[in-house]
């Protein structure tokens, strides 16, 4: 990430310095509040952290999602598709927050971008939980209903299986994940059924 050289940005935080982006570690852990901002229209997006930058730490994730398309919030990834990764930057806050304290200040952002909701990403303004208005129910609802559907499923692979059901002499070839939703099938026992622990899952066998 690049630093930024905007006065809004040395007054309100500060960038990750050089020696922090290569401390990628688990054991180089910083608790604190943050900012994804976009360096295009102003916009940012507040949050907290226990562990903001390590490998498996808060912007790791939230880049991740962003990268992949799976960003539980739809505003963010809306505009992180359209501006591209290298027009935001990532800014820490504050640092050394833990526990009650680390909520308290959180919460004294989210307090702060609560009455300028025209210039922030962000659905909740409660730390620590979401704020479950009807507008952030529809959204999360959405991204749920999105998320699990086809390709994006945890059970599905894109090997191709063929089953052969003993009772109607039906054949079906295809993924397991159309598979078990076409029949209405239990995924354990189809499973099972594909690492031959058993032969059958109502009346259903595999052929290869």
């Amino acid at each position: 990430m690049k630093e930024i050289e905007s006065t809004e940005c040395v007054t309100t935080g500060e960038t990750l310095k050089p020696n922090e982006k290569r401390q990628g570690t688990d054991t180089a852990l910083i608790s604190g509040i943050y900012k994804i901002i976009n360096k295009i229209n102003g916009k940012y997006y507040v949050g907290s952290s226990n562990d903001i930058l390590s490998k498996r730490g808060r912007w790791k994730e939230h880049k991740y999602e962003l990268n992949y398309k799976r960003h539980p919030n739809d505003h963010l990834q809306k505009s992180w598709n359209k501006y591209g990764e290298k027009n935001f930057e990532f800014v820490i806050l504050e640092r050394n927050l833990f526990g009650e304290q680390l909520r308290i200040r959180e919460q004294w952002y989210l307090d702060i971008a609560k009455k300028e909701k025209n210039k922030t990403y962000n659905m909740s303004f409660i730390s620590g939980r979401i704020d479950m208005t009807p507008e952030t129910r529809a959204k999360i609802s959405k991204y749920f209903k999105n998320y699990f559907v086809g390709s994006k499923h945890p059970m599905f692979d894109s090997k191709i299986y063929t089953f052969k059901n003993k009772v109607t002499n039906e054949i079906f070839r295809g993924n397991r994940y159309d598979f078990i939703k076409k029949f209405n099938l239990r995924k354990e026992h189809v499973c099972n059924v594909l690492k031959r622990k058993r032969k059958y899952h109502k009346d259903w066998s595999l052929l290869n």
